[in-house]
C-alpha cells in the first residue's frame, strides 16, 4: 500500500494538529520546528520529529525534507521564515508543496515562489463568516487543501463560561480551534446600542466561550462526524 510522505514545517497549534491528523490518515508524518519543547509534543505522534533552524539551508535540507511527497509550511506569524522555508522547499523540487498564509500579500508572495497551494486562514474563516450572515442556518464544510475540513459549530449551554482549554476539542476530538465568531454589544456614533460582528482567529486556549459564539474548528470528515454525534447526545 502506498504511503504519502509529508512533512509539517511550524509545529504550532495549527501545525501540530494537522501532523496528528495526517498520521490518523495513515501518512508517514516529518514534523520540523526550530523550537525543541515544539518538537516534543508531537514526537510520539509521527514517524520522525527533527528540531533544527529552518532558515539554515544545509540543516534544513539534511532533514529528508527532500524525499517527502508533499510539504506543508505551517508557519503562522512568521513572515520571513514562512517565505525562507517555502523557497527553500520549491529549490529542493518537493513534488506538492502547501503553505499557511497569514494575508493576501503573504499568499500572493508565496504563489510568485512557485508554492502550488496556499490556504489563507484568516480568508477562509472571513469568506465563511460572510455566507454566515447571508444565511444564518447554512453550516456547511469548507475542503482545504490538506484533505480536512472546516466548519462552524454554535456554542452549547454546556460549553458556556468554560475555556477552550477546558472544552479540549484537540483531545477529546481531535479538531483543531481555529477562530470564534461572536455577536458584542456596542455604542454606535449615534450614542445608539448595537451589535457588532467580532471575529477571534487562531484564539488563546485560555479564551473563554460565550452564548451565541460558533467556534470554527478543523479536522478530518470522520473527526468532525464524531464531534457532531457527540453534540447530538
Amino acid at each position: 500500500m502506498f504511503v504519502e510522505r509529508i512533512a509539517v514545517i511550524g509545529i504550532g497549534r495549527f501545525g501540530g494538529r494537522l501532523a496528528r491528523s495526517l498520521t490518523d490518515l495513515g501518512a508517514e508524518v516529518l514534523a520540523v520546528d526550530e523550537r525543541q519543547d515544539a518538537v516534543e509534543t508531537v514526537r510520539d505522534h509521527v514517524a520522525l520529529a527533527v528540531a533544527l533552524d529552518v532558515t539554515d539551508e544545509t540543516a534544513f535540507g539534511a532533514s529528508g525534507v527532500a524525499e517527502v511527497d508533499i510539504a506543508v509550511v505551517a508557519i503562522g506569524k512568521n513572515l520571513e521564515a514562512s517565505i525562507l522555508v517555502a523557497a527553500q522547499l520549491v529549490r529542493l523540487a518537493v513534488p506538492h508543496i502547501v503553505a499557511r498564509a497569514s494575508s493576501d500579500l503573504h499568499a500572493q508572495i508565496l504563489r510568485l515562489l512557485g508554492v502550488h497551494d496556499v490556504v489563507n486562514l484568516e480568508a477562509s474563516v472571513g469568506d465563511s463568516v460572510a455566507r454566515r450572515l447571508v444565511s444564518p442556518d447554512l453550516h456547511e464544510r469548507q475542503q482545504l487543501p490538506t484533505g480536512h475540513e472546516y466548519t462552524e459549530l454554535v456554542s452549547r449551554p454546556t460549553q458556556w463560561g468554560r475555556s477552550l482549554a477546558e472544552l479540549a476539542l484537540s483531545q477529546r476530538y481531535r479538531v483543531t480551534p481555529l477562530a470564534i465568531r461572536r455577536q458584542r454589544p456596542a455604542i454606535d456614533d449615534t450614542g445608539r446600542s448595537v451589535v457588532r460582528a467580532e471575529l477571534i482567529v487562531d484564539p488563546d486556549p485560555a479564551e473563554v466561550v460565550r452564548e451565541g459564539d460558533r467556534i470554527g474548528v478543523v479536522g478530518t470528515a470522520m473527526r468532525l462526524r464524531q464531534l457532531a454525534r457527540a453534540r447530538d447526545e
